[in-house]
C-alpha cells in the first residue's frame, strides 16, 4: 500500500463446505492482523469464493474483488478494509446483476488513482468484458462494456497509463481465441 502496507488474500475451504476469501493486512508499522480463526472472513459465508484480487487505494484502503458460486449463482463481489478502521471489511458488495453470470475479476488503480474492476458477464448464452470505475468502492460507477460488441468476450486484464486505462481481453473463446485490447480514457 501507499504507507507500506502489504496484502496476502486467499480463498479456502471453511466450515460447512464453503470456500471463503480470507486476508492477513501488515500494518505500516510491520505488524500483520487476521484471520483470527476459519469464520472470519472477507466474502460470503456461503458457496465457493475464488479468484480473489486486490488492490490498495491510495488513502491506504484495502478493497478486494472476488467471483464467487452459490448454488448456481456465479457472481463478482467487491469488500473494503478502510485505514482507518472504521471498516475492518464491509458488507460484499455485488457488481454482477441478477441473473447474470459474473466470472473472473480483475482489478487496478487508473492514473486518477481511481478504482478500477473489470469481469466477464455471460447473458442468454453471450458474454462481454465490463468495466468499473469509481474513486472508492462506494463511488463506482455504472458498468462500461469495453469488448466488441457482437464478439464472445472473457478474462479481462488491466494496464493503467498517464493517460488512460488499457484492457485486455480474449476474444472469442475458447477454439478461436485473440487478444483484444479496449482503450478507455481518464
Amino acid at each position: 500500500g501507499p504507507r507500506g502496507e502489504a496484502a496476502i488474500v486467499w480463498s479456502a475451504e471453511g466450515r460447512s463446505g464453503a470456500v471463503p476469501i480470507y486476508a492477513a493486512v501488515r500494518e505500516p508499522g510491520g505488524s500483520w492482523r487476521g484471520p483470527l480463526d476459519v469464520d472470519d472472513t472477507v466474502s460470503l459465508g456461503t458457496g465457493r469464493s475464488t479468484c480473489v484480487v486486490p488492490v490498495f487505494l491510495s488513502n491506504g484502503d484495502l478493497v478486494v474483488a472476488w467471483q464467487s458460486d452459490v448454488e448456481g449463482d456465479w457472481a463478482v463481489y467487491a469488500s473494503v478494509r478502510t485505514v482507518d478502521g472504521a471498516r475492518e471489511w464491509g458488507a460484499a458488495l455485488r457488481l454482477t446483476p441478477v441473473g447474470v453470470r459474473g466470472l473472473g475479476p480483475a482489478i487496478a488503480l487508473d492514473a486518477r488513482g481511481d478504482l478500477v474492476i473489470a469481469s466477464t458477464e455471460v447473458m442468454a448464452g453471450r458474454s462481454r468484458v465490463v468495466v468499473h470505475r469509481g474513486a472508492t468502492l462506494d463511488a463506482l460507477g455504472p458498468p462500461i462494456v469495453a469488448s466488441d460488441a457482437g464478439e464472445e468476450a472473457s478474462s479481462p486484464a488491466l494496464v493503467a497509463v498517464a493517460d488512460g486505462l488499457f484492457v485486455a481481453y480474449l476474444a472469442d473463446p475458447p477454439f478461436r481465441s485473440r487478444v483484444r485490447v479496449a482503450w478507455l480514457p481518464p
